[in-house]
């Protein structure tokens, strides 16, 4: 399915999306994870079973060097979700937050982070 044919087609029963590309918007990706609405769990539902448990809603989001701007924050949502963290992403963006790092030597100090501690 591509994204401009989702909305029209009111799907809330996907038991998996498989992203092939980042999005371009935020909304987008929203609407894809929409299609799963059906299948998403209800992590304080005591009634859970394990077959239910079995057959929750599953994401997969195939990431490449062009989508390096989108992997840290991919990172901190799936740490905040406490979802399964595939290694290949912490040495991912390990190499990015690293990179991102090395830019900052030798560039002056922001005045306001001078001032007041953020910039």
């Amino acid at each position: 399915l591509t994204d401009r044919c989702l909305p029209s087609l009111h799907i809330s029963d996907a038991t998996c999306v498989i992203h092939f590309g980042f999005p371009t918007s935020q909304r987008i990706f929203g609407m894809r994870m929409l299609s799963m609405l059906d299948n998403f769990q209800n992590r304080f539902d005591k009634d859970t079973s394990l077959e239910q448990e079995c057959s929750k809603a599953k994401s997969v989001l195939l990431m490449s060097e062009k989508n390096a701007v989108h992997a840290v924050g991919i990172l901190r949502y799936l740490e905040r979700t406490e979802a399964a963290i595939p290694p290949e992403l912490f040495d991912f963006t390990a190499g990015i937050l690293s990179a991102k790092e090395e830019m900052k030597h030798g560039r002056p100090l922001c005045q306001h982070l001078k001032a007041f501690g953020v910039c």
